[in-house]
C-alpha cells in the first residue's frame, strides 16, 4: 500500500527503493505522517515545522523540543494552558486549513507567520474560526515578544498570581528568603500548579509532593501517552489549589470557564498542612478523598510523611530522570546500597541494571520491590516478575540485607548495618555484609589488630 494514499502499488521510492509510493507526487507528499517520516529517512532532515506537523496530527504535544518551542513561539507563553491553546491553533492550521509543513516552514523563514495565520482564519466565516484564533489574537502581544522581553517578563507574569496569595509580609521576598523551609518548598510547587505546569522529575518538589508514586514515571520512551497519572495528580492538586484566572478564556464559552478549577483552600492552609504532614486530611476536608485514592495507590501514604520514605521512591526518581548513567555520575547513596549499584564494576553494568529495574517496575508494585529489597531477595523477585532478565545481573542485583535480628527493621524504612569498626576497611568484605568471609578470618583479624 502507498505510504501517502490508500492506493495499492508495487512501486518503490525512486531514491532509496524502500518505501512504497504509487506516484512521484505521493513520494514528495509531506502531508501524511508515514510519508513525512519516510522523507526524514530518505532525503532530508526534518525541519521544526515537520516535527510540529507530526505532533499536531498525532495529537501528542511535544515535551522537550526546544527548537519547535522557539521557532513557533511556545516559549513566549509562561503558563501551561497557554501553550496548549497555541498547540490547538496549529492543529487547526494543519488539519482544517490543510497547510503543509513546507508552507509553514517558509512562513517562519520569511517572517510572515502572523500574517499568514491571519489570512487563513480570516478567509473563513467568523462562526467557523473556532475559539483558539480569537484567543490567539487577544494574546498577540505575547506571541510577538522578542526573547529579550520574554526573559524580563516571563518570571514576573508566572509569579504574579502566586505572590498575591502570600501573606502581605512575604509578597516582596525572594523564594529563597521564605521561612520556614516547608513554606518555601510549598510555594515553589504552588506556583507551578496554579499555572498548570506539571513538575519535572529534576525538581525537588516532584519527589516531595508524591509524583514519584506515579507509574508513568518509569515508562520507556514511546509509551508516555499510555499512562497519564502524573497529569492526573497535577489535576488533583489543581482541584485543591485552583488555577490562575484568565479573562482571555472567555472566548471558549461559559462551560469552558466553569471547568477551570477554583481554589478550595488558601496557600497558607496548604503549606501548614504540608509542614504538619497532614495533606491527606486536607484533601479529605475538601471532599477529594475518592480522587486522592484513585489517582495512584500509594500517594496518600507517601504524603503522610515529609522525610521517612522507602528508598524505592528514590529509585523511581532516578529512573524518571536518568536515561543512562554517565561515567563518574553520582547516584544517591541509598540507591547504591539498597539496589546493587555499589557492586557494579563499570558504567555499562550500571546502565544495564537501570534498564532492568525499569522493566521490573512496569509490571511490579514499587512497594513489592521494596519488600524484596528488605528481605535481600532482589534477584529472585525481579527474575520472577521479568523472566527474560539478563542473568549476568544476578551478581550485582543484591544488597546487604536482611539485617541481623538485633537490628530490627521498621516497616517502610531501610537502615544500613554499621560495619565492624575493629576491622580495617581494606579487610572488610562487601559481599558478606562488610565482614571477612568466615568466622575464623574475623577472629584471626581481631587477634592481629590486638597484637599490634
Amino acid at each position: 500500500m502507498c505510504l501517502s494514499c490508500p492506493a495499492y502499488t508495487t512501486r518503490r521510492c525512486s531514491r532509496c527503493f524502500s518505501g512504497r509510493f504509487c506516484s512521484l507526487d505521493c513520494e514528495n507528499n509531506d502531508r501524511s505522517i508515514r510519508g513525512i517520516e519516510h522523507l526524514y529517512k530518505c532525503c532530508r532532515a526534518p525541519t521544526s515545522a515537520d516535527r510540529l506537523y507530526v505532533a499536531c496530527m498525532k495529537d501528542e504535544m511535544f515535551l522537550d523540543d526546544g527548537e519547535v518551542e522557539d521557532h513557533f513561539r511556545f516559549n513566549r507563553f509562561p503558563r501551561g494552558y497557554q501553550k496548549t491553546n497555541l498547540f490547538g491553533l496549529y492543529q487547526g492550521i494543519f488539519r482544517y486549513h490543510e497547510a503543509s509543513p513546507r508552507e509553514v516552514h517558509r512562513w517562519r523563514i520569511e517572517g510572515t507567520l502572523v500574517e499568514n495565520i491571519k489570512r487563513l482564519f480570516e478567509s473563513w466565516p467568523e462562526p467557523s474560526r473556532g475559539s483558539y484564533y480569537p484567543w490567539w489574537k487577544d494574546n498577540l502581544h505575547i506571541f510577538n515578544r522578542t526573547m529579550e522581553v520574554v526573559d524580563s517578563c516571563y518570571v514576573a507574569e508566572f509569579m504574579e498570581y502566586p505572590r498575591s496569595q502570600l501573606d502581605p509580609a512575604d509578597r516582596d521576598k525572594e523564594i529563597k528568603d521564605l521561612e520556614p523551609e516547608a513554606k518555601r518548598e510549598a510555594f515553589s510547587f504552588f506556583a507551578m500548579i496554579v499555572n498548570k505546569w506539571v513538575p519535572s522529575p529534576e525538581t525537588s518538589v516532584w519527589y516531595s509532593f508524591g509524583f514519584c508514586t506515579c507509574r508513568n514515571a518509569v515508562l520507556p520512551e514511546g509509551q508516555f501517552f499510555q499512562c497519564h497519572s502524573e497529569s492526573a495528580l497535577a489535576g488533583l492538586y489543581q482541584s485543591l489549589l485552583g488555577t490562575v484566572p484568565d479573562k482571555s478564556l472567555e472566548h471558549f464559552g461559559d462551560i469552558y470557564c466553569q471547568t477551570m478549577p477554583k481554589p478550595r483552600c488558601s496557600f497558607t492552609e496548604f503549606w501548614k498542612a504540608y509542614d504538619r504532614e497532614s495533606l491527606p486530611s486536607l484533601f479529605r476536608k475538601y471532599g477529594l478523598e475518592r480522587e486522592m485514592k484513585q489517582v495512584t495507590p500509594h500517594f496518600a501514604e507517601f504524603i503522610s510523611s515529609r522525610f521517612l520514605h522507602p528508598s524505592v521512591w528514590t529509585l523511581m526518581n532516578h529512573l524518571a530522570v536518568l536515561t543512562e548513567v554517565e561515567q563518574d555520575q553520582e547516584i544517591s547513596p541509598p540507591i547504591m546500597t539498597d539496589y546493587g549499584f555499589m557492586f557494579c564494576r563499570s558504567t555499562r553494568q550500571k546502565n544495564a541494571l537501570l534498564k532492568a529495574y525499569k522493566k521490573v517496575l512496569l509490571v511490579a508494585d514499587p512497594l513489592d520491590l521494596h519488600q524484596a529489597c528488605v528481605r535481600g531477595q532482589l534477584w529472585s523477585f525481579c527474575s520472577r516478575v521479568v523472566p527474560d532478565l539478563d542473568k549476568g545481573l544476578q551478581s550485582v542485583m543484591r544488597n546487604l540485607y536482611p539485617l541481623h535480628s538485633g537490628n530490627r527493621l521498621k516497616p517502610g524504612r531501610l537502615w544500613i548495618h554499621p560495619p565492624d569498626l575493629s576491622i580495617p576497611p581494606h579487610l572488610q568484605c562487601p559481599v558478606r555484609r562488610m565482614y571477612p568471609c568466615t568466622k575464623r578470618q574475623r577472629e584471626d583479624t581481631r587477634r592481629r589488630i590486638g597484637a599490634k
